[in-house]
């Protein structure tokens, strides 16, 4: 024992003042505490967390300064502790270990949101939130809430987009957010929102997501990308539309990238379900649609519009207008744009596409199709209009002046 004692030793550094001897009554066990030389912020921050297979637990690196207690330039294991110890006593008002309901009540609007709550943290089914829970609730927020997902969310949720790339610059995900909701908000002010009625709107907001009040909206039931036609320069008109799940008012994102890019570009957002864009013919865009309410998003929808280029390869024409029109299944022709939704249609406002001729165009083929479909009704159910107008000349008008 004494040969491996010294063995030891001579391998590893020890501080003398740290080693204690202590022997038991049988004098058969020696315990031994060493500290290593050297400062423990150099130790890795990786710890095993007790289970049955010892895996290796690393904990969740949380990217703002904001948490940055010591200014050290590094948020450490204590740091992220004393997170977790402001998001307890935060939410927790009585310290009574977990939120019951009446705290759970004092920050949701309705019922469904205290529901909802519950159902999201409440794993045990006590009715009571416990801190672990609430370790467990900000382990799940922070690896959801990327620090882009939180800037969209602001933009697009919180519909406060002037503090988009604020909270993206300050490198804000779901790890901090405990900072931010204490005292009303305070801390915000340190990052660049000024008015404190935006600050009390923002830690709210993120209260609520943090407590899971709420639910997020359904992806769109069906979306369809067809061709308008060519404009004036002869680019690609596109409409790319969407039917929503749910009749509540939603908020929609619409973003496209060519193949092989990996950014992915903001055209559209609002409550509209249809948009209109201008491509080169040579650009095959892919199209992602996003579906946001006031707690968050839904899944990404991909809209390809692969069909809409065949189309637009397989026609010689370069105006719009100048596709024969559409049949509905009445027989009646109709045009490819109805009134109602070119009141709708959002225009890419970079490109200048003489809308004023094609629309000109579009009405003018409309007249010219009714006036032939009436022609034609006229020819089809008055077909004895001729031998009536002979029949009132020859024998009812001369029987009409005997008379």
């Amino acid at each position: 024992m004494v040969l491996a004692l010294s063995t030891l030793l001579d391998a590893t550094e020890v501080d003398a003042k740290g080693v204690v001897t202590s022997r038991t009554k049988d004098d058969k066990v020696i315990e031994m505490a060493v500290t290593m030389a050297g400062s423990s912020d150099n130790i890795d921050e990786t710890r095993k967390k007790p289970n049955k297979r010892n895996k290796t637990y690393q904990e969740p690196e949380v990217e703002s300064l904001l948490a940055d207690f010591d200014h050290d330039g590094h948020v450490g294991r204590r740091e992220i502790q004393q997170i977790k110890d402001k998001l307890h006593h935060l939410l927790d008002t009585d310290d009574s270990g977990g939120l019951d309901l009446s705290e759970l009540k004092t920050r949701a609007l309705t019922d469904q949101d205290v529901d909802a709550a519950l159902k999201k943290l409440d794993r045990d089914h006590d009715a009571v939130i416990s801190w672990k829970e609430l370790d467990e609730r900000w382990e799940s927020v922070g690896s959801e809430m990327t620090v882009d997902e939180v800037a969209d969310w602001i933009a697009y949720a919180v519909q406060l987009p002037q503090y988009s790339e604020v909270f993206r610059a300050n490198s804000i995900s779901g790890y901090t957010f405990p900072l931010l909701m204490a005292n009303d908000g305070a801390r915000l002010q340190e990052i660049g929102v000024n008015s404190e009625l935006h600050r009390h709107q923002l830690a709210m907001f993120l209260q609520m997501k943090y407590l899971g009040m709420g639910r997020k909206p359904e992806t769109a039931v069906s979306s369809v990308c067809t061709v308008e036609g060519m404009t004036a320069q002869n680019k690609v008109l596109l409409q790319i539309a969407w039917v929503p799940t749910e009749n509540s008012p939603q908020r929609y994102q619409l973003e496209r990238r060519s193949p092989g890019e990996t950014t992915w570009m903001p055209v559209f957002s609002g409550a509209d379900t249809e948009f209109l864009d201008v491509v080169e013919p040579d650009q095959h865009m892919v199209y992602r649609l996003t579906t946001w309410n006031s707690y968050g998003r839904s899944p990404h929808t991909t809209v390809r519009c692969d069909d809409a280029y065949a189309t637009v390869a397989s026609s010689d024409s370069s105006v719009i207008g100048s596709s024969p029109p559409l049949l509905s299944s009445s027989g009646k022709s109709r045009s490819s744009r109805s009134p109602s939704s070119q009141s709708k249609h959002k225009r890419n406002p970079e490109v200048d596409v003489d809308y004023t001729d094609a629309e000109n165009a579009d009405s003018g083929d409309d007249d010219f199709d009714h006036r032939v479909s009436l022609w034609g009704l006229l020819k089809i159910y008055f077909w004895w209009l001729d031998d009536a107008i002979v029949i009132l000349l020859v024998v009812m008008l001369p029987i009409t002046d005997i008379i």
